[in-house]
């Protein structure tokens, strides 16, 4: 199968417009005010962040089909090196999703990204756009103000004021600044912080929280052996600013439970890798956060999905919707299969009707049909317990990042079939 090549790409090649019963997109010389939603207060909102589009009808006349194949991820990897490349040596270059077939309206070609010498700060990153379902969907497109994602693809291949048009490309690469901050050369700051982190450490350990989710991921049917993170953001250490510390922290004492279990039942598994993906990250946090684990990996998209496993516990802390991640999993495994659990928030659909979703919704048909596989645990994280034991013990933080997790295990080989990634 040619590199580029993805099932999704020629099945929308099929998917024709012309016999839609919709209403026109606004033009150019239209008000704006079409392009919004009014609630009772008065308070306006973009159609694109408050309508409901027909996922599962779109996903149907695909065949239902992955996006985001192994293949395709490593697909996406490759076009990232190619940019990050042409970065490191200032040169220009326009990089173009080539579909094996021609595209409806759009000739053969895509372009998703571009690299322009001296057009660009010395700290500047690659960056991986993931389109959603809704965000891929021809009515969502169609509105003439839209997500950043799909704003991006039309500036790249000049349709930015061309609404209706439909660009059936499900990623896009982008040049990001990032913070190159020197904190990790202040010998006294650093030294600062890693006393913080072991105060921070030994409230965690004792905390009822912590034996709480230690004892929900040592009970996971499939054990865990990887852990991936996303989003969990630089390490600040500002008054009362302690909720991205716990969550490094989480992570770290995690790892350390499953290792101190498998060594005590005398299993040569290897330790727990650890897994970490923000562009947010500092030299001081990889040396901060190593400090406290060996072997800790930090990660660049999309090598953080890639790394997800049948054995992996996946944690997303407030990931942002416009990152796809629980679609992206659903993708990059066989179906009714998934990693060994996830922690994230917020996984309800937005929108009752059936089949309809919304741009902040966290998951497609195929993502819930993943999450039926899965066991909520309930009572995990009590709100109580979690913000008592945080208030005496750091002080005045009004909320906890704990209290709005959930946590999903994948349900026994007999109820469900034994995790796989798909190839």
């Amino acid at each position: 199968m040619a590199l580029n090549h993805n099932p999704f790409i020629e099945l929308l090649a099929d998917c024709s417009l012309e016999d839609r019963d919709e209403t026109p997109p606004p033009t150019n010389n239209e008000s704006q005010d079409d392009e919004f939603v009014y609630y009772e207060s008065g308070e306006p909102y973009y159609k694109w962040e408050v309508n409901s589009f027909n996922v599962a009808e779109f996903e149907e006349r695909y065949g239902n089909r992955p996006i985001f194949t192994r293949e395709f991820l490593r697909y996406i990897a490759k076009k990232k090196d190619d940019a990050d490349s042409a970065l490191q040596k200032d040169k220009s270059l326009t990089l173009f999703h080539t579909p094996r077939i021609e595209e409806p309206g759009h000739g053969d070609r895509f372009i998703i990204g571009e690299v322009r010498d001296s057009h660009h700060y010395d700290d500047d990153i690659v960056s991986v756009r993931y389109l959603s379902r809704v965000e891929l969907h021809p009515e969502f497109q169609q509105l003439r103000r839209t997500s950043e994602s799909v704003g991006l693809l039309r500036e790249y291949n000049d349709d930015v004021d061309t609404e209706g048009d439909w660009l059936p490309v499900p990623f896009a690469l982008q040049l990001v600044e990032r913070d190159q901050s020197t904190y990790h050369a202040d010998v006294n700051k650093m030294g600062e912080w890693r006393d913080h982190l072991q105060q921070m450490k030994k409230f965690w350990i004792n905390s009822k929280a912590c034996k709480d989710i230690g004892d929900a991921i040592l009970g996971c049917p499939i054990p865990v052996q990887r852990i991936v993170c996303f989003g969990l953001g630089t390490l600040p250490f500002e008054a009362k600013d302690f909720n991205r510390v716990l969550e490094h922290l989480m992570v770290l004492q995690l790892a350390e439970l499953l290792d101190e279990t498998n060594k005590e039942k005398g299993s040569s598994i290897s330790p727990v890798e650890v897994f970490l993906q923000d562009p947010a990250y500092q030299k001081k946090d990889r040396q901060l956060l190593q400090g406290l684990r060996q072997g800790v990996k930090f990660v660049e998209d999309p090598q953080g999905v890639l790394a997800i496993d049948q054995n992996t516990l996946v944690i997303g802390a407030f990931v942002p919707t416009a990152f796809p991640l629980m679609q992206i999993m659903a993708d990059s495994f066989e179906e009714g299969q998934g990693p060994a659990a996830f922690l994230i928030d917020n996984i309800q659909r937005r929108c009752d009707e059936p089949g309809m979703y919304k741009s902040n919704d966290r998951l497609s048909p195929r993502a819930e049909h993943m999450v039926e596989n899965y066991t909520k645990h309930s009572g995990v994280f009590s709100k109580e317990a979690l913000r008592k034991e945080l208030q005496e013990a750091l002080v005045g933080h009004p909320r906890y990042w704990m209290e709005s997790m959930g946590l999903w295990t994948r349900k026994k080989d007999e109820q469900a079939p034994a995790g796989k990634a798909a190839p």
